[in-house]
């Protein structure tokens, strides 16, 4: 049996009456993956475990079983490990946003339009220009990562840019540092265990990179890959069809940036637009390795909630379907956040797919036998 798992990046979002109550996810013309959910259970995750803050590095951990008794956060070091850089047990590394914000440090614009990323990648790689900071490294547009000497104090606290801009708070957790500079998710490099499958991952972000290497999965390259919403997504399915055509692998994840992206930037539009194309360039033909070789479950889910209109990360269940070859689907006409409210996994709790995927690898290996 091998598993296919993919996560559309913040695919997931709260219906807004400016487009007719409709989320971008049920407003975007998606025959696949509605296909792929009516053949499939269906209900809805949760993956921000205990009420922590919605994050990718949370939300996926917890899908892949991780942090759920204690949730694993702080994507600064898991960023660093998928750059490659070096962190010392003792440091503190951080994720580095680029911001417009006031003297007093509360943030304007978490996202400002008019600074390109050549411009960040240039303030960035500055930062090394200031005490603490030893070392600091672009990832992608107005986002790095940062690492200051020593432990830091306080580091729980310190919320996203985004959140900054909601709640209007000021908190900085170094001081001395210029206005644009946004210091947050810190953390300290940590030892898991790895997943007890043999992994292989597909994916363009730092931090989702640094998931897998944490938890001992191949990293694969693709040509084209940026993170983004002009990422190759043909590149990334036939790269993630050969990985399940080898014998290599048992379990491959593939992983897709740009709709989360596109929330942040507050664009519906684009938004609807990524996931239209996720649907025909990247899930057509996996969806056509998996019904044609009937030895493939299939897990179709986002890692969280973005919504477009606040630019923020959400804490609501996301949607899930999950195919099993010889099991029948739930029939539900659609992949969205309120069709799979009626399908028969419910409301999955945080770490419950992961468990779910294990008890099919259980049941498939001992019948097999």
């Amino acid at each position: 049996m091998k598993t296919l798992l993919v996560i559309i990046d913040g695919a997931a979002d709260v219906a807004d009456a400016s487009t007719e109550g409709l989320t971008p996810l049920q407003a975007a013309d998606m025959p696949v993956a509605d296909t792929i959910a009516c053949r499939s259970a269906t209900g809805r995750l949760t993956t921000s475990p205990d009420g922590n803050a919605p994050g990718s590095e949370t939300a996926i951990m917890s899908i892949l079983g991780y942090g759920n008794d204690r949730p694993i956060s702080g994507r600064g070091w898991l960023e660093a490990l998928g750059l490659g850089m070096e962190v010392s047990p003792d440091d503190t590394v951080w994720r580095c946003n680029v911001v417009r914000a006031m003297p007093s440090g509360r943030v304007v614009d978490p996202m400002p339009e008019d600074i390109t990323a050549s411009e960040a990648c240039r303030l960035i790689k500055s930062a090394v220009n200031y005490s603490p900071i030893v070392d600091a490294r672009h990832i992608g547009g107005l986002s790095g990562i940062v690492v200051t000497s020593g432990t830091s104090p306080e580091i729980d606290g310190i919320v996203s840019p985004y959140d900054a801009y909601i709640s209007g708070t000021a908190l900085r957790p170094v001081f001395g540092l210029p206005d644009w500079m946004w210091l947050w998710s810190a953390g300290h490099p940590l030892s898991l265990p790895p997943l007890p499958y043999r992994a292989a991952l597909i994916a363009a972000t730092p931090l989702v990179k640094g998931i897998g290497k944490a938890l001992g999965m191949d990293c694969l390259d693709v040509p084209g890959a940026t993170g983004d919403c002009s990422t190759s997504l043909e590149a990334k399915a036939a790269v993630a069809v050969g990985a399940l055509d080898s014998d290599g692998y048992d379990f491959v994840m593939v992983h897709i940036e740009g709709a989360d992206t596109a929330s942040h930037t507050g664009s519906f539009r684009l938004k609807r637009s990524f996931l239209e194309a996720i649907d025909s360039r990247l899930l057509a033909p996996l969806w056509q390795r998996v019904s044609d070789g009937g030895d493939t479950v299939f897990a179709l889910l986002p890692d969280h909630a973005t919504s477009w209109r606040h630019r923020r990360h959400t804490s609501d269940p996301v949607p899930v379907s999950l195919y099993v070859p010889w099991e029948k689907g739930d029939n539900v006409d659609r992949f969205d956040e309120t069709a799979v409210t009626c399908g028969s996994l419910g409301v999955i709790p945080a770490g419950g797919l992961a468990g779910i995927i294990a008890g099919l690898r259980k049941h498939k290996k001992s019948v097999q036998s």
